[in-house]
């Protein structure tokens, strides 16, 4: 519901913003005493605005997750490259009787 109460950018009856609604299971309610028309018509428009700032906030977040994956694992195989670089160095190192090996 925060992203409900804080949508911006709206019109609204003085005293129905959004930021005004409390809800109950499928109930929104606000106080209005007078224009409750105009708050019914403008209803609608909050749920959209609503629904699309949350989509939009779930879709950010799935992205920043990703990338924050993508960087561990891109750590993990860089980790892993050096081992096995510093490896195969100390190998190529490994000398037996005067022969290289690796």
């Amino acid at each position: 519901m925060d992203v409900f109460k804080n949508i911006g950018n709206y019109s609204y009856q003085y005293g129905s913003e959004p930021r005004n609604f409390s809800f109950r299971g499928k109930v929104a309610q606000v106080g209005a005493s007078i224009g409750a028309d105009t708050v019914a018509a403008n209803f609608p428009d909050y749920v959209r605005k609503a629904n699309t700032a949350y989509k939009e906030w779930k879709e950010s977040t799935a992205r920043k997750q990703e990338q924050q994956m993508r960087a561990e694992l891109q750590e993990r195989v860089n980790r892993e490259r050096k081992r096995l670089a510093d490896k195969e160095a100390v190998l190529r190192s490994i000398k037996i009787d005067g022969v290289s090996k690796g």
